[in-house]
């Protein structure tokens, strides 16, 4: 009976280990298979540590067929670990720092916007776009307000995007001039949103940076409430990916940053990720769960820009301000 249970559970994680590995491809973009991505990390710490039990045991049969798993998911689950790369040198000439948070709300701070400044502005950004932007004072007085957070973040340039039902929003702070903020989505009943901005470079050129919020999941009411279910969130984020998809091919420099709100393995984020580089890949290194808890092991916030712009460099920063870590990441815009 024993052994029964043993040789079912190995075969049950490693189906699910294959559905893992082939989760970006369209045949298996249906939600109900895209929520395995959410199972590839705790499979390979899974594989991981039963590789080790059973070497220990030496039972060398399942210690062989745990690393396979190990090894599969780890091939599948992209944002996992690569040491080997080196990040790219500095070039010369003009760079434009971009950094990105989803502050959560400004619950961790109470709405201390100074304590989100002070970690932000330690990555010396030129460029600051925040996702999930809540403040108990009066957001009808988007003057008062925004020039209050400029002044905390240092920036002569602003814009903020919320539907007037939804007390949360996006922002931008900038040292270089916003030539133009159109919201492109902005739903009423959550706290998402896609809005493309037109930046001035110190070279005069222009760069389209779109700043995303995707719709969330609530995982804990999937079997309760449908609205908040799997299926229907991930149809949302289909949608919102779609207008995304729309904005890449009307410029020649366009970088796309936020909260993805799904993993960077599976459909979505291979439909998101279309035509463009993953600022990631640009860092020295590819370990980089951007959520803060290291129960939640996923990327979901991302930078990707396409042709028209080098990437220099990549950092994940973890701050205690939010539940997401910040995103930094260097730019050439040509």
């Amino acid at each position: 009976m024993k052994t029964t249970v043993r040789y079912t559970f190995l075969v049950v994680i490693m189906i699910i280990a294959v559905l893992t590995q082939v989760s970006e491809h369209e045949l298996f973009a249906h939600s109900y298979f895209q929520f395995f991505v959410y199972i590839a990390p705790y499979l390979f710490i899974t594989g991981s540590v039963m590789t080790v039990y059973y070497g220990y045991k030496a039972r060398f049969d399942r210690m062989f067929w745990f690393a396979f798993i190990m090894i599969l998911t780890l091939s599948s689950f992209k944002s996992v670990v690569n040491f080997f790369s080196e990040a790219p040198k500095k070039q010369p000439g003009s760079i434009v720092t971009i950094s990105t948070l989803n502050v959560a709300q400004l619950k961790y701070t109470k709405d201390d916007i100074s304590a989100v400044a002070k970690d932000i502005l330690a990555t010396n950004p030129d460029i600051i776009c925040l996702q999930e932007v809540g403040i108990k004072e009066n957001w009808t007085n988007k003057k008062e307000v925004g020039k209050k957070m400029a002044d905390a973040f240092k920036m002569p340039y602003y814009s903020f995007s919320r539907e007037d039902n939804n007390i949360y929003g996006l922002a931008i702070f900038s040292k270089l001039p916003i030539l133009e903020s159109e919201e492109i989505f902005l739903p009423t009943t959550r706290m998402n949103g896609i809005v493309l901005y037109t930046i001035q470079t110190k070279e005069r050129r222009k760069l389209s940076l779109v700043n995303y919020h995707l719709s969330s999941y609530n995982l804990a009411n999937y079997f309760v409430h449908d609205n908040l279910g799997l299926d229907s969130i991930y149809k949302e984020q289909l949608e919102e990916i779609e207008m995304i998809n729309n904005l890449k091919t009307k410029a020649n420099s366009y970088i796309q940053v936020g909260d993805m709100n799904c993993p960077a393995y599976g459909y979505n984020y291979n439909q998101l990720s279309q035509k463009l580089h993953d600022s990631f890949y640009c860092s020295s290194y590819e370990y980089g769960p951007s959520l803060s808890n290291w129960l939640l092991p996923w990327r979901i916030d991302g930078h990707f820009y396409n042709k028209g712009v080098n990437c220099i460099d990549f950092e994940n920063v973890g701050t205690s301000t939010s539940d997401h870590k910040i995103q930094v990441g260097h730019y050439q815009i040509f």
